[in-house]
């Protein structure tokens, strides 16, 4: 018995090199893959290349949540998200030192000499570059937090 190397997942297309009816997972952006039989590249067409993005899009926008330190912590960007506009709202970041904001927050998905950014799920936007918000947390030239809000990305 022969198993097969490849699973039938993907969309399909036909190599014009070697002739084979290939079903493959293109990349997205450009929306390309190479052929598993001659390793010619395949173009997929952008319509079928949206269709795919839109398919992995997750829900609407969580309802918002009140903070809660352990669950932000420990949750995905979608709880981070419906926690964040609570934090912002009641202040509960500012005039709190970085150590304390890390304490309270952990380890930021991006650093700056003057801001945190954590990375959270706001509702739906196409995008190829993950997350397209960020609750960001600037700091003082103290090292205080100054201010903290929800921003695109």
């Amino acid at each position: 018995m022969i198993i097969a190397s490849r699973t039938p997942e993907g969309t399909p297309n036909h190599c014009s090199v070697c002739g084979a009816s290939v079903v493959v997972e293109p990349s997205r952006p450009p929306g390309d893959a190479p052929c598993p039989a001659c390793g010619h590249l395949l173009w997929f067409p952008a319509q079928a290349t949206l269709r795919l993005i839109c398919e992995r899009i997750e829900a609407p926008a969580p309802e918002d949540v009140e903070f809660e330190a352990e669950a932000w912590r420990n949750g995905s960007m979608r709880l981070r998200g419906a926690q964040a506009p609570d934090l912002v709202r009641r202040s509960l970041l500012i005039a709190l030192s970085e150590a304390q904001v890390l304490q309270l927050l952990g380890e930021p998905d991006e650093r700056a000499e003057d801001s945190l950014g954590y990375a959270l799920y706001r509702g739906v936007r196409l995008s190829y570059r993950g997350s397209p918000h960020r609750l960001r947390v600037r700091l003082s030239a103290e090292g205080s937090v100054a201010e903290a809000s929800v921003v695109e990305r």
